[in-house]
């Protein structure tokens, strides 16, 4: 058993790291729904100033919220990985601190 003062640090900067990108994240999963959202009414006004067929319209919005789908999908599949990471994080960083109370208490005899 050793001290594991500095690992304990380490894991502490690498979950800070990990909750900033997490709450990015999250922030940007709020930006595709807004944009998705944005997109659907500004298909009113582009109706009107560009008029062109409806089949290619609706090819068109049909692109728009394929590509929307994929983007949330994959901001939402990399959402879990994250917290996939902070929990084995905190548990590596509650396995640390565990054995370095127990060194330290050891020294302390």
């Amino acid at each position: 058993m050793s001290c594991r003062c500095s690992d304990i640090r380490d894991c502490e900067r690498d979950l800070h790291v990990l909750q900033r990108a997490l709450r990015d994240n999250g922030q940007l999963g709020q930006r595709i729904r807004t944009l998705a959202a944005s997109g659907h009414a500004g298909e009113e006004q582009d109706e009107r100033a560009y008029p062109v067929e409806e089949s290619l319209r609706a090819r068109m919005r049909q692109k728009t919220e394929e590509f929307s789908a994929r983007a949330l999908e994959a901001q939402q599949r990399y959402q879990r990985y994250l917290e996939n990471c902070i929990w084995a994080v905190e548990d590596d960083l509650a396995a640390m601190q565990e054995e370095d109370d127990a060194y330290h208490e050891d020294d302390d005899d």
